[in-house]
């Protein structure tokens, strides 16, 4: 809790977002047992106690696209199936790419490392809206999502407590662990009177899902567009911008943790063009991580392995 204020706060003036308007919050909690690490709702509780974790309702932009792909896992689609990015309508929708920038036809684990806007709106129209939506219910976002294609790329708003939560399922085999707080209470003489019942768990997501998702995940650390967090061990995760740079959000796990990073302006207004998912929030991830794994050293996720390649002889194909 200590090492994560201290990130936050050393991210944010070292980024020029020192008013009180400029915010961030931190989640954090242990996929396998529930037990929460880090909560901090806001840089500074005595001038603010708004709570960003539970009460902010904030869309998470492309860091809400693994949401989708995980409905496309779960319809047995594969990580090295391929996709079209290109320029696509949709009815009314014509989505575009970051810098317009287009690849052709790739594979769907490079669509997702690389944050194609197209690709996910391809994905969504292919595997339904209907689908994702059901996903996202199931991972534990409560908040309303809206029966439009534009959710695949996070136009929704959600609570970070909750999107936290639903990673947790990636890194836990297709498990929602319920988080909690207190562990126990006792007297001054060592007398237990609280002590917290099991943590609600239930299977929501095909383990070979989570462990194609987890594949996925590692190669935006590694190779895409969360290569700022990269803490040197076995780790996945997701950046998120929104469209008018209002939010960006860094979303990652290893076996043991999962923590959600917002950082924004209170009042909604657009932050600086360099504020992204990459950036402020994917550095205070990395350090927050760097402190709250170091118990379990550079421990792999217990999953076969995903062999991801350019180009395979069974890939399906999303035109």
């Amino acid at each position: 809790q200590k090492a994560a204020d201290a990130a936050l706060k050393k991210n944010l003036q070292a980024w020029g977002l020192n008013g009180d308007n400029n915010q961030a919050a931190v989640f954090s909690y242990n996929p396998l047992d529930g037990r929460i690490l880090v909560y901090i709702g806001g840089k500074n509780y005595e001038k603010s106690q708004y709570d960003r974790v539970t009460q902010a309702v904030r869309p998470p932009g492309s860091s809400f696209k693994p949401i989708v792909y995980a409905a496309a896992m779960e319809k047995d689609y594969t990580p090295n199936d391929l996709i079209e990015d290109k320029p696509v309508q949709i009815g009314q929708w014509a989505p575009h790419n970051y810098g317009n920038t287009y690849r052709g036809k790739i594979p769907l684990y490079m669509a997702l490392m690389l944050s194609s806007n197209v690709c996910a709106a391809r994905m969504i129209k292919e595997v339904g809206i209907r689908s994702v939506i059901q996903v996202a219910r199931v991972l534990g976002i409560e908040t309303p999502l809206e029966y439009d294609y534009t959710i695949a790329l996070g136009s929704n708003g959600v609570k970070l407590f909750e999107f936290t939560r639903a990673y947790g399922a990636f890194a836990n085999g297709g498990y929602v662990v319920q988080p909690y707080a207190v562990e126990r209470v006792e007297t001054s003489r060592g007398k237990v009177i609280y002590k917290t019942e099991k943590t609600k768990v239930t299977h929501q997501l095909n383990r070979n899902s989570a462990a194609e998702m987890t594949a996925m995940l590692k190669k935006v650390i590694t190779n895409g567009t969360g290569r700022a967090a990269n803490i040197g061990k076995p780790a996945a995760g997701k950046t998120g911008t929104t469209d008018d740079n209002k939010d960006a959000y860094f979303m990652g796990y290893t076996p043991n943790i999962v923590t959600g990073v917002w950082v924004g302006n209170d009042d909604n207004t657009v932050m600086n063009k360099s504020i992204q998912g990459g950036t402020v929030p994917a550095l205070i991830w990395k350090d927050v991580m760097q402190v709250a794994t170091e118990p379990y050293g550079s421990v792999d996720f217990n999953y076969p392995d995903i062999e991801l390649v350019p180009f395979s002889a069974e890939a399906k194909y999303i035109g």
